[in-house]
């Protein structure tokens, strides 16, 4: 089995700050790592949790570039982990950082107004209805 120590761990977060998708995967492995170490006898001595991220530590030590979706189906043994035992343990799911590319870009582009919009000076109080 995969395993990454905790040295192993903090270093990939310093060592992958430029990359969206890394850098979101080790933040989330490095809070993961300590919510077992708070609830736990620590990270290196509970292996359902080590087996959960497994995926996650393949995915960041692989030399070639993750996708999103990959980053996406590696969680999903860490949240079967917390859904079984973690919960139970008091432990609360890390934030995930990193955002999908694609939502990104349906973001950007729903923050613009489309060319055919006609904005007005005065706001209508009732949008339902057309200002004459």
């Amino acid at each position: 089995m995969l395993f990454m120590n905790e040295s192993e761990i903090r270093n990939a977060c310093r060592l992958h700050t430029n990359d969206s998708i890394l850098s979101a995967a080790t933040e989330f492995l490095r809070d993961f790592m300590d919510e077992v170490n708070g609830h736990s006898d620590g990270w290196a001595h509970w292996a359902r949790p080590l087996r959960a991220a497994a995926n996650l530590m393949t995915l960041i030590q692989r030399r070639q570039e993750p996708t999103y979706d990959a980053f996406q189906q590696a969680l999903k043994t860490i949240r079967a982990f917390y859904t079984r035992h973690g919960t139970r343990a008091g432990m609360t799911f890390p934030s995930v950082k990193g955002n999908d590319p694609c939502s990104q870009k349906q973001q950007q582009s729903a923050s613009q107004p489309s060319p055919n919009t006609e904005h007005r000076s005065n706001s209508n109080p009732n949008p339902t209805l057309p200002l004459f």
